[in-house]
């Protein structure tokens, strides 16, 4: 499959480089100013930092992008739409898996199947990879004010609920 997709209303999907960090980081920080008390959310430079180390590290990071096309009169194609996937390894998996880490969708091409066609190119990715499941977390009711709409699109896309995750900070 190539790495550049068209979704509705001709936006393109691409896979994102190191040279995308500032967009990554843009759109990851409005993904968690969706999700996160103002004073929580992270410096979108931080962010983008972040993105360099992880492109940096290797192969178990990659970033599609999803852009408007530039305009006619010279304007840049604008990032709209983003999903990040993480590989990972487990006995319990039988090998390498992969992780939704983020998925974002800007208010103005939610409900027009770009979500599902970023999911879609996840789902391709870790085909191509020879993973053996893609799993994401996705935020509780009492998290985010759009989470059940949240479930009830992964449960539309075939997820299903695998338990609860915790965290604790290094």
């Amino acid at each position: 499959m190539s790495d550049l997709q068209t979704a509705p209303d001709d936006c393109v999907i691409r896979r994102a480089t190191p040279a995308d960090a500032e967009t990554i980081g843009g759109l990851v920080q409005r993904l968690l100013a969706a999700i996160m008390p103002p004073g929580q959310v992270p410096d979108a430079g931080e962010l983008a930092e972040a993105a360099r180390r992880l492109f940096a590290e290797g192969p178990g990071f990659a970033a599609y992008l999803a852009e408007e096309p530039g305009g006619a009169d010279g304007t840049a194609p604008r990032a709209v739409g983003l999903v990040t996937l993480t590989e990972l390894g487990a006995v319990f998996a039988r090998g390498r898996f992969g992780e939704v880490a983020e998925l974002f969708v800007a208010d103005s091409w939610r409900s027009r199947r770009l979500g599902q066609r970023l999911i879609e190119r996840a789902v391709e990715h870790g085909r191509a990879a020879g993973w053996s499941r893609l799993e994401l977390t996705a935020p509780h009711a009492d998290e985010a004010p759009d989470a059940a709409r949240a479930w009830a699109f992964y449960r539309r896309l075939g997820f299903v609920e695998a338990g609860p995750r915790l965290k604790v900070k290094l």
